[in-house]
C-alpha cells in the first residue's frame, strides 16, 4: 500500500523517530502519521480521502501529514547531498545541472541569464539558434527536460 516492504517502513519510521524528529501525540502515534503521509505522496491523495481512511478529522490529517513531510524533507537533506560539497574532486566533464537560480560556481552548470532558454520560445522563433549562449541554453533546457521526466518515470514505479 505504501510501495514498500513491512521491514523498510519500519526501518524508515525508527530512522525517522530517532534522527529526523517524527512523532505523534497520544491518539495518533507516529507509526499513523507516516502511514497518512506515504499514502498521501504515493498514491496523491487528498487529505479528505485520507481522513476517510484514517477515521481522522482534516485538521489533524493536514497537521500530520505537515510533520510527516517536514520529517522526510529532513532525510532527504541528510541522503541526498553530493559526497565533496565543495567540489574540489570534480571530474572534468561530470556537473550538477541546475536552474537560473542557483549562484555560478564550480560544478554546478547554470543557463546563461536574460538569454532565451526554454525550448517552446526556440520553436515559436526562427529555428535558428543565435549565438553560443542561445545554443548552450538550448541544450541545457533539453537535458533538464530529460532529467524531469526521468523523475516522473521513477516517481510513478
Amino acid at each position: 500500500m505504501f510501495r514498500m516492504s513491512q521491514t523498510i517502513f519500519l526501518d524508515l519510521l525508527n530512522e525517522l523517530e530517532c534522527i529526523h524528529g517524527l512523532h505523534g501525540s497520544s491518539r495518533t502515534t507516529s507509526r499513523e502519521v507516516l502511514a497518512m503521509t506515504l499514502y498521501i505522496s504515493s498514491h496523491n491523495e487528498s487529505i479528505r480521502s485520507t481522513c476517510e481512511w484514517f477515521q481522522h478529522s482534516t485538521e489533524t490529517v493536514s497537521r500530520y501529514f505537515s510533520i510527516g513531510l517536514e520529517a522526510l524533507v529532513k532525510l532527504s537533506c541528510s541522503v541526498i547531498k553530493p559526497i565533496d560539497p565543495e567540489f574540489c574532486d570534480t571530474i572534468i566533464g561530470k556537473y550538477y545541472v541546475v536552474d537560473d537560480d542557483y549562484p555560478m560556481q564550480r560544478g554546478f552548470l547554470k543557463p546563461f541569464s536574460y538569454t532565451k532558454y526554454h525550448i517552446p520560445g526556440f520553436e515559436r522563433g526562427s529555428q535558428l539558434v543565435r549565438g553560443r549562449q542561445e545554443a548552450f541554453n538550448k541544450r541545457h533546457s533539453s537535458l533538464r527536460g530529460v532529467i524531469e521526466r526521468s523523475f516522473v518515470v521513477w516517481k510513478k514505479k
